[in-house]
Order: C-alpha cells, then sequence, then structure tokens
C-alpha cells in the first residue's frame, strides 16, 4: 500500500509544485507519483486516479475539414486560429463597442483603445481516444 504526501511535506523537488492542482505526492512501491486535483467530483468517484498517459490515451489532432475551416491558419501545434484586427475590422470593432463592457468603458475614447487591438480566435478539433483502460485506476481513500 502506498502513502500520500500533501505538498507541503513533500521535501524533494518533484517538479510539479508549479503544475495547476498540484496536491501532493503518492508514493507505492519506491515510485512517487505527481496527484493533481483536476476538478470537483461526485462522492461516487475515486478520491484519485493514477494515470499512466502513454498507455491510457492518445490525443489525436484534426486538421482543418470545412472551407471555412481552411480559411484559418494552421499553427505548428495543430490548432487553427485567426486574427482579427480591430483597427480594420469595422464591424467586429463596433459590436465590441455596442456590447458597453464596463472594462471597455474606463477608457477615455473606447473606440481608439479598440483600434489599437486585435481578437485571436483559436479553434482546436481533436479527439481523445482510449488506448488502454486498464492504464488507469482510480483508488478510494478511507472515510469517502
Amino acid at each position: 500500500m502506498g502513502i500520500f504526501k500533501p505538498k507541503y511535506q513533500v521535501d524533494a523537488k518533484t517538479g510539479y509544485e508549479n503544475v495547476p492542482g498540484f496536491v501532493g505526492i503518492y508514493e507505492i512501491n519506491r515510485t512517487i507519483l505527481p496527484v493533481i486535483e483536476v476538478e470537483r467530483r461526485p462522492r461516487n468517484q475515486a478520491d484519485f486516479y493514477i494515470i499512466d498517459v502513454k498507455k491510457f490515451a492518445k490525443l489525436e489532432l484534426y486538421p482543418p475539414s470545412t472551407p471555412q475551416e481552411k480559411e484559418l491558419k494552421l499553427s505548428e501545434e495543430g490548432f487553427m486560429y485567426k486574427v482579427h484586427d480591430l483597427n480594420s475590422d469595422d464591424t467586429l470593432r463596433q459590436e465590441i463597442l455596442d456590447k458597453k463592457l464596463d472594462w471597455l468603458e474606463k477608457y477615455p475614447d473606447p473606440e481608439f483603445y479598440l483600434r489599437q487591438k486585435v481578437v485571436l480566435k483559436i479553434f482546436e478539433k481533436f479527439l481523445l481516444r482510449i488506448l488502454d483502460p486498464r492504464a488507469a485506476i482510480g483508488i478510494k481513500t478511507s472515510g469517502s
């Protein structure tokens, strides 16, 4: 059986200290596993999971396939994006101004401010393919 150590009790650097949701480590058979809280969970789920990510699942990114998507630029990382220059895109700039957003109203000339900005829209098409469901286990702690 393993031992859970919260992050404030971990002696050595693990490399996960700055990962959002890092709560500590689980030591089992001299192996150290990082414990990362992903989201709140219903009571009937396990308290935490141990996952061999490379064996468990694969994220497959898909290139643009529709005519609208093909107009977008494709990054090296596999996501599609489009940059809207608010200085030249009168329609989008006016849509933003018409919303009367609180953060924008603090500027003396909101239109002038927007003309110096861009809107970046990012799109991803992907599928999370489960390779081996046995490569992940849920561990229920006592009292849950």
